[in-house]
């Protein structure tokens, strides 16, 4: 389905517009039935895998209720994602505690919800958790760094797999239970290749470990599933189907789990912005949005998002003439540019932008700087 289809078949589009010229806020929109396309999408690429979602990609209760009536699982990785779970009624048995580094009282608040798996990366995380044996169980985080990933997050979490045994052997030796290994290939990977190398790595050392008298039981392998925001493309049965065929073929008698976050709540984002100021500087048009970077659009900065912009008319597939622009948000931080050069046809104050796939890792990174207003959240089911 083309964005724009997909776009007006997944939102109420005359209620959105309605709200956002009614408000000096932006208007930011969430589609349940987005949310449930992709999470069952997802399902299909890798029916072997049981996914729980991220839920720091997009942490709102809506969301969180429409995938519980999925019967789908979560990855948390704090207290206060333990009490969004718990008020929307999520049986812990669902979840699983994820952050590699934690406090005493994290890890004994989430133990006293009802999780048992949780991931460490290191000797002091292993130690710190010998308080609780008997009562978890635990992944070992590895890193393999990827250059092509958007954010490369095994900068900062997974330890290299060459000591990987170590590891596992000292957790035997502390009486911890290791179920298995955990890794994440980095955020929108957009080929199959570095799960496949990840993989290669996972079945040998799956393995290696029953020399030790140690039986694995399960996998997990992280998320990093992209999502498309350029026109570009890529296949996803040309994607997912090379590591189905590797979980089939390898890990058939494991149990294998995943962690998408952005796969499944990008495309449910929606964000509606109002023209608030309009001006010439260096003989270019720009326009002054109320809502940017420190906002709904964080994600432009901290995840390198660049989400496809429309006009209510380009929608509805009417053919404007486009002239190129550059786009502001509402502080005072002249940091606060959306981006130059963006084709649009000519505004006017209070003419609204619409732009799409902005579910993921957005609100969740909103700030309140300037004090502009809180962003009016419309839920769609």
């Amino acid at each position: 389905m083309k964005r724009k289809d997909r776009i007006a078949s997944d939102f109420n589009l005359e209620t959105l517009y309605a709200a956002a010229t009614s408000k000096d806020t932006p208007v930011f929109a969430i589609s349940g039935a987005a949310i449930r396309r992709q999470f069952r999408e997802i399902k299909k690429y890798l029916p072997t895998v049981n996914p729980h979602f991220a839920i720091k990609s997009l942490p709102q209760s809506e969301v969180i209720e429409t995938l519980r009536q999925e019967n789908a699982y979560f990855d948390l990785a704090s207290i206060g994602e333990i009490e969004l779970v718990k008020s929307v009624g999520i049986a812990p048995e669902h979840c699983i505690f994820t952050h590699p580094f934690k406090t005493k009282s994290q890890i004994e608040q989430a133990i006293d919800f009802g999780i048992k798996t949780f991931v460490v990366d290191s000797e002091s995380e292993l130690k710190k958790m010998e308080a609780y044996k008997g009562q978890v169980q635990l992944f070992i985080r590895l890193s393999f760094p990827n250059e092509e990933a958007k954010c490369d997050l095994s900068s900062k979490f997974g330890i290299a797999p060459k000591k990987a045994l170590y590891l596992v052997l000292l957790a035997k030796n502390l009486g911890l239970k290791v179920i298995g290994t955990s890794f994440h290939v980095g955020s929108q990977t957009t080929n199959s290749e570095p799960f496949i190398k990840a993989l290669e790595f996972c079945k040998k050392f799956y393995h290696q470990v029953k020399k030790y008298d140690i039986e694995f039981t399960t996998l997990n392998i992280g998320g990093g599933f992209p999502t498309q925001y350029d026109d570009q493309g890529f296949d996803l049965d040309e994607y997912f189907d090379p590591i189905h065929q590797f979980l089939s073929q390898h890990f058939s008698e494991y149990e294998v789990i995943s962690e998408p976050g952005r796969f499944i709540s990008a495309p449910a984002g929606l964000l509606i912005c109002k023209v608030i100021g309009k001006n010439h500087r260096n003989d270019k048009l720009c326009y002054y949005l109320n809502d940017g970077v420190y906002g709904i659009q964080s994600g432009r900065i901290f995840e390198k998002a660049d989400y496809p912009i429309f006009t209510p008319a380009d929608i509805e597939n009417d053919i404007e003439q486009l002239y190129p622009c550059t786009l502001y948000g509402p502080t005072c931080d002249c940091v606060d540019k959306i981006g130059d050069d963006i084709y649009l046809p000519e505004l006017a104050l209070d003419d609204l932008l619409v732009m799409s796939d902005i579910g993921a890792y957005s609100i969740a990174s909103s700030t309140n700087f300037n004090f502009l207003g809180k962003v009016h959240i419309n839920f769609q089911a």
